[in-house]
């Protein structure tokens, strides 16, 4: 940028991995293709986005049909806490937007061929586009209490935290800033 070309630290980007996560497309190859087919993603809301959560937006999980739509991701799969240090207690307790943000920069990593940033002698950072989901809420209303009072939950549920939760998984020691 400007402010870069003034100080004259101008250089090179690249764009080496990429991942992405989007309703209907698990690649940036089925993302590429879902734009260029036109196809639509919006769907009801899927009942697993309700359970556990009777009133929320005035419905009744158990009779109550609110008629909402959107585009949604398939119910989280399988995530490797051990992957990311994580026990299980505390994965289930880490906001999904926190685990799929660390699944997808592991895969943009692999996907670029490169082996693993353990220390390279470059300092390498992470910089996340992040927003409060409210899941620690959610969490607890849903498990009467018990996973949001796990240590990780707070972690886990943190915005500010999920670059600096995945530099410290991938040993960087860059800057870690959410945005």
């Amino acid at each position: 940028g400007p402010a870069a070309e003034s100080a004259g630290t101008r250089g090179p980007v690249a764009v080496l991995g990429m991942a992405c996560r989007f309703p209907g497309a698990e690649t940036p190859e089925a993302f590429w293709e879902l734009l260029v087919s036109g196809r639509d993603t919006v769907t009801a809301v899927p009942e697993y986005r309700w359970q556990g959560l009777a009133g929320w937006h005035g419905r009744d999980s158990a009779s109550g049909d609110p008629g909402l739509f959107g585009s949604f991701l398939p119910e989280p799969a399988d995530f490797d806490a051990a992957c990311f240090g994580l026990d299980d207690d505390e994965a289930r307790a880490t906001d999904p937007q926190a685990r799929i943000f660390l699944e997808l920069a592991h895969e943009a990593l692999e996907r670029s061929g490169y082996a693993g940033p353990r220390r390279t002698g470059r300092r390498i950072g992470v910089f996340a586009a992040v927003g409060d989901s409210g899941y620690r809420e959610i969490l607890a209303a849903a498990t009467d209490g018990d996973l949001a009072a796990h240590p990780g939950a707070l972690t886990g549920n943190l915005p500010n935290l999920i670059a600096a939760r995945l530099s410290q998984a991938l040993d960087l020691d860059g800057p870690a800033l959410a945005v």
